[in-house]
């Protein structure tokens, strides 16, 4: 046999066994009944699922725990720049001050730098 008549044998139409169609539409009508089976309903995929959003939830907690500590980082130095230049500030009136009334009354530089 060559191969087409091969093909024409394995091709040719058949009749279904007795019963086929009975069967096809029970199998149907049966899982049409059941419960769909999805993912969620299994014991080990829900398992899997809430360990999964508890590890996101302590990456994400750790992350933003990570993020306040940097910003009151960067607030402390602000606060602490505008408190050191009020600092200068106020030492630079004082000693203009005291230079003044160094001045008022004849006193030294060296005199005024004891005080």
């Amino acid at each position: 046999m060559n191969l087409e008549d091969e093909l024409r044998k394995a091709l040719l139409r058949e009749e279904p066994p007795a019963g086929f169609a009975e069967r096809v539409l029970a199998r149907a009508a049966a899982q049409a009944d059941a419960p769909a089976h999805r993912w969620w309903r299994l014991p080990r995929m829900r398992l899997a699922a809430v360990a999964a959003c508890a590890v996101l939830l302590a990456l994400a907690g750790a992350g933003y725990r990570q993020w306040q500590g940097e910003m009151a980082k960067q607030r402390t130095l602000v606060a602490l720049g505008i408190a050191g230049g009020e600092l200068r500030a106020t030492q630079i009136r004082v000693r203009h001050i005291l230079a003044e009334r160094a001045g008022a009354t004849g006193e030294t530089g060296a005199r005024m730098e004891d005080r």
